[in-house]
């Protein structure tokens, strides 16, 4: 599992899924956005989103396992995973198993882009089917 912090954060922002996840059945890496906690700064209006999601690709080559990684992104650092998922779209269909994005503008984009989402209902109805979380009608793990 490869955690990305939003805008202005560092990776501390997961101190507590690193202590809780940790000595789990996954690995776990953190890292840090260019320019942001212990990677090298850079000079103003030098952050991209290009350049964020190649660095992500860069920490998925180094840390993923073949089709076992799941990606969590929070606030920018779920854009930086949606970019970096259509930019390297050819090395996430071998590597990449799941994707979680928290907080993160653009969840529009992220439901018509991958077309399997429900839509929403602005009244749901109250059966056991429509209580059951999203994730677990739509996405197969295992």
């Amino acid at each position: 599992m490869i955690l990305t912090h939003g805008y202005c954060l560092t990776e501390a922002t997961w101190h507590y899924q690193k202590r809780d996840l940790s000595g789990g059945g996954c690995g776990l890496v953190t890292w840090d956005l260019p320019g942001h906690g212990h990677s090298p700064s850079l000079s103003p209006g030098r952050l991209t989103l290009d350049l964020a999601a190649d660095s992500l690709a860069r920490v998925v080559e180094e840390h993923g396992d073949e089709g076992g990684v799941v990606l969590v992104g929070h606030s920018l650092g779920g854009v930086v995973t949606l970019a970096y998922l259509a930019r390297h779209a050819d090395i996430c269909r071998n590597v990449v198993r799941g994707v979680a994005l928290v907080s993160t503008p653009m969840m529009h984009f992220a439901r018509s882009a991958a077309g399997r989402w429900p839509e929403q209902r602005s009244r749901p109805e109250r059966s056991e089917e429509s209580c059951r979380p999203w994730w677990r009608a739509t996405c197969s793990i295992g």
